[in-house]
């Protein structure tokens, strides 16, 4: 979150604002492991746990309604994982997205998507269109600013140079299976990862 969000009292952690909401997608999506004892992993998008329905705005202040779980790239070597007690546990950076980057993520991989727009502003400010600090209003990188047609045009023509003509839009293996969990109303139903 930038440095300059204004953090609401604890005391009014539980009722979602625009000042709090990333903090409750944080505990929502905590808290939907734990319930669940489902995994999620890296490029795995999960809809808004935030309202009785899975995928509405995180809060009406803003159109993110989804989140994306990437690596901590960012991050010193070495602090994507910890053990504690034995047990290892990873972090990951999450980032909003709104609907349509998230239909377009599921459309065809997180790789041809949103590896292409998300990334660190500070350090790249003229390439990155959506930082992995939280900007509420942020333009829609598919509908606003029709990055889609643009990435999809840039496939095509590295298809056609590369030869690769196989018809496959996901060859890599991103899997959104915890987002289609959620959106099923089967919040309990184990992951199954295709290979």
């Amino acid at each position: 979150m930038p440095a300059d969000w204004e953090m609401p009292l604890i005391s009014a952690m539980n009722q979602i604002s625009s000042n709090n909401w990333p903090v409750e997608m944080l505990r929502s999506l905590a808290a939907y492991v734990v319930s669940t004892r489902c995994w999620v992993a890296v490029d795995h998008g999960i809809p808004s746990l935030l309202t009785d329905t899975p995928g509405e705005p995180f809060h009406a202040s803003t159109k993110l309604a989804n989140m994306i779980l990437l690596a901590p790239v960012d991050e010193a070597e070495g602090f994507e994982t910890v053990n504690v007690n034995g047990n290892t546990v990873n972090f990951y950076v999450v980032v909003p997205l709104t609907p349509a980057e998230a239909q377009w993520k599921r459309e065809v991989g997180a790789a041809k998507s949103i590896h292409y727009i998300v990334g660190n502003k500070r350090e790249y400010p003229e390439n990155v269109l959506v930082d992995y600090v939280i900007d509420a209003s942020r333009p829609c990188c598919v509908e606003d600013l029709q990055c889609r047609e643009y990435f999809d045009n840039i496939e095509d023509e590295e298809s056609e140079e590369d030869g690769d003509d196989d018809g496959d839009e996901d060859d890599d293996d991103d899997v959104d299976a915890v987002a289609e969990d959620v959106e099923d109303g089967n919040r309990g139903a184990e992951l199954e990862m295709e290979s």
